[in-house]
């Protein structure tokens, strides 16, 4: 299992730490000030750079759940694809701790099986992070 940590704040630039290879996503949002353009476009690079399943928590997390979906059919043609599928969830009112046992243990579907796997946070909150990585480091 390969892990990694990563927060952006504005403008919501983001890359990929995986040099290679595809991943899951905790996409944790504790940004309260995002338009649907911003939604779409952190939404669009996600998806460019490998993630093949997002759990979105947070802040709006349904929207942007909703925002990862439109991208991958965009991106598609409005036709999902087997080749490329890519799972969203979102975990509203929900404890930390549910969410990343989720994220550790349920974000595999079909025959794909994440090898790389990516917490994170949009806005500039180091506690959010810290606190996900705490629980994390109790379950892995």
């Amino acid at each position: 299992m390969n892990l990694a940590y990563k927060q952006i704040a504005k403008p919501y630039e983001f890359s990929s730490p995986f040099t290679k290879g595809e991943c899951a996503v905790l996409f944790y949002i504790a940004d309260t000030d995002t338009s649907p353009q911003q939604q779409a476009d952190v939404s669009d690079a996600l998806l460019a750079q490998g993630c093949r399943y997002a759990v979105c928590a947070g802040y709006d997390c349904e929207k942007w759940h909703d925002a990862i979906d439109s991208a991958y059919l965009k991106r598609n043609d409005g036709k999902p694809s087997d080749t490329n599928f890519v799972m969203t969830t979102w975990h509203e009112n929900e404890n930390l701790e549910d969410i990343v046992f989720f994220f550790l243990n349920n974000t595999q579907f079909e025959e794909w099986s994440p090898q790389n796997f990516l917490v994170l946070v949009l806005g500039n909150h180091p506690m959010i992070l810290a606190n996900i990585r705490k629980e994390i480091e109790k379950n892995i």
